[in-house]
């Protein structure tokens, strides 16, 4: 399963914080003072898909510029998804005429490429002012692309590199390119309805992204939870992992890689997490509130098992869409 993702918006309005934060590890504070892009960097993201993700200079105008012989149309060939990034601390008059260019060049060349628009750096507005600055700006580009007689679906994100709005914004938009994204979501359900289970997610280990979750309510919160869990669970299991004196560095690291986590605790007193890792650097986050599920060795095993059974599901999904990938919906 493959998808390529574009990073567009001007200079200085966060695309590499964004790209070194999430798919990096970088903490956000470190990523204030990167160089500026000078030219396009591509990189792919291996997970339950592979990714493959080309940052753009903001600083090039690629509608009457050229770079390095490249022109739009060469960039935007085979592209699956268009994310672009406003500074909302900026004047952004500029950066919607760019983003204007980008609506209309997709409409006459690729009208399937999905386009979502993050409002960049809002964590710098009070709560009561953020959704007065993604109207402002929806209506604008709406009004405008009306003017020149276009018409797109366009998704709108509030986000920041501060907290897990750019997380949780990826998350959904990268989920939406996971072409088996209605089979996963079934066979999370079903392990939902069946295992006595409050809420779950099927995340990536390293940058903590997810990929499904079932279709029960959800909230920032469960998910902020769940992104802390992976982490500590993976630094548990690092600390307790078997080692020889004799060990090299790669034997260790691969040893790593082969030593699959299983981790849960008590959140409170009627909650638990519980976490199970799975094929291609995913794993599985699910909340419980059934103490007998967890408390108990029997309740542990059917957890166990049950997690085994959706493993199983999982990897003859990706199997199946890698085979055909228009013959996903089982």
């Amino acid at each position: 399963m493959n998808a390529h993702l574009i990073l567009m918006g001007l200079k200085r309005s966060g695309k590499s914080s964004i790209v070194q934060t999430v798919f990096h590890g970088a903490e956000p504070q470190n990523t204030i003072l990167l160089d500026t892009t000078s030219k396009p960097t591509t990189f792919v993201f291996r997970s339950l898909i592979d990714l493959q993700i080309t940052e753009l200079p903001g600083q090039v105008d690629y509608f009457q510029d050229t770079w390095d012989d490249q022109d739009i149309n060469s960039i935007m060939k085979d592209v699956d998804c268009v994310v672009y990034v406003i500074d909302c601390l900026d004047e952004y008059k500029a950066t919607i005429n760019n983003l204007l260019n980008v609506v209309s060049f997709a409409l006459d060349n690729c009208p399937h490429v999905k386009i979502h628009v993050l409002v960049h750096k809002i964590d710098g507005f009070s709560e009561d002012f953020k959704p007065d600055i993604m109207r402002e700006i929806e209506n604008q580009v709406s009004y405008l692309l009306c003017e020149i007689g276009h018409e797109k679906h366009i998704d709108y994100h509030g986000t920041s590199i501060y907290n897990q709005s750019i997380f949780e914004v990826m998350s959904e938009i990268i989920s939406n390119l996971v072409p088996c994204l209605p089979s996963l979501e079934n066979i999370l359900n079903h392990l939902v309805q069946h295992s006595k289970i409050e809420k779950a997610f099927l995340c990536d280990v390293k940058t903590k992204l997810y990929f499904v979750t079932d279709s029960s309510p959800s909230d920032s919160t469960l998910y902020e939870v769940c992104s802390q869990f992976i982490d500590l669970s993976v630094d548990i299991n690092s600390l307790y992992l078997p080692t020889h004196p004799d060990d090299t560095d790669s034997e260790i690291q691969s040893r790593k890689k082969q030593q699959k986590i299983t981790s849960h605790c008590t959140l409170l007193p009627d909650m638990k997490i519980y976490l199970k890792q799975m094929i291609k650097s995913l794993c599985l986050v699910v909340y419980i509130k059934d103490d007998q599920l967890c408390d108990s060795i029997n309740g542990q095993a059917i957890l166990n098992y049950n997690a085994k059974i959706f493993e199983e599901g999982l990897a003859k999904i990706i199997d199946c869409t890698n085979k055909d990938p228009t013959d996903y919906n089982l």
